[in-house]
């Protein structure tokens, strides 16, 4: 198995980070609306099993492939923390594109972040304490769920409140802003990427590559448990493809943040969360192009 990934990370880049996902959480959330919460208490089935795949299915299903893959101690650290921080706001993106249930996605993803501030820290304390990789990092990995709590609710609900009330109460500052918004929620990963990558350019490619692959297996793995969970509970196809892809996207910028602001003795699992975050836009964005060209003219039946 390759050697762990060194990386160099400076205070000015973790200022920077939490800088970024704030902003970046504002802007996205200038597109919510009480109906995107209100559609949930309409869907709770799927809205129900959409927040279990998202918030238990997808942690497990992340310790576990760390369990029997043979890695690297900040790799399982990464696997296990982007596993548990909530969906991101591309989802809605790629639900819109794979014919799915846009209503359900943008309900899921609201609902994420509000319940993120208590459901991420207990899920990653929980599974980075059971995970034998990293019982002689426990001194390093082990952080105050509370101040935990405080930081997602800073970097994520704060911004989020914020960017709801400013896009409710100012819909011409919305109306102007929108079509600008998917776009700078890219570049926000493109520069925490930038941001984490430049002081590293003496990484080794052969090991970047190897844990890429783990990555994108892990990736793989996920969106097939979820839909094929949200097919055991035979929700519509539409439901199907949005709960896959809502598991399938992760907050990959926060995730990021927590490591570079709690664990920066750990930082070479920044590498692996900027691979996932790379490659989640890359899979989900062709799995939704491809449920759009074999769509029927009803997808949501079935």
């Amino acid at each position: 198995m390759p050697g762990d990934i060194p990386f160099n990370i400076n205070t000015s880049t973790i200022v920077l980070a939490n800088l970024i996902i704030a902003v970046s959480m504002f802007a996205v959330s200038l597109n919510l609306r009480s109906a995107d919460f209100s559609h949930a208490l309409h869907n709770r089935k799927a809205a129900v099993l959409g927040l279990l795949a998202q918030f238990a299915l997808l942690p497990f299903t992340g310790f576990i492939f760390s369990l029997y893959i043979p890695m690297s101690p900040s790799v399982v650290l990464a696997l296990i923390m982007v596993s548990c921080v909530p969906g991101g706001n591309l989802s809605n993106v790629f639900s819109f594109i794979a014919k799915g249930n846009l209503p359900l996605s943008m309900s899921l993803t609201a609902i994420g972040f509000l319940i993120a501030p208590i459901v991420t820290p207990l899920n990653f304390a929980f599974y980075s304490s059971l995970h034998p990789s990293l019982n002689g990092m426990a001194k390093d990995i082990h952080i105050d769920p509370v101040q935990l709590s405080v930081a997602i609710v800073l970097t994520l609900l704060i911004p989020l409140a914020l960017g709801y009330w400013a896009g409710n109460r100012f819909p011409r500052f919305h109306q102007r802003v929108s079509p600008y918004i998917a776009r700078f929620a890219l570049g926000s990963i493109a520069l925490l990427v930038v941001l984490v990558l430049k002081d590293n350019t003496q990484l080794d490619l052969s090991i970047i590559a190897h844990y890429a692959v783990q990555v994108a297996a892990l990736h793989a793995l996920v969106l097939a448990c979820a839909y094929l969970f949200a097919s055991a509970c035979k929700l519509t196809v539409a439901d199907r493809r949005t709960i896959a892809i809502e598991a399938g996207i992760q907050n990959a910028p926060l995730a990021v943040v927590l490591v570079l602001t709690f664990m920066p003795t750990q930082s070479g699992a920044v590498a692996a969360i900027a691979f996932w975050g790379a490659w989640q836009i890359l899979a989900c964005a062709a799995i939704a192009l491809y449920w759009k060209r074999v769509s029927g003219p009803t997808p949501g039946q079935g």
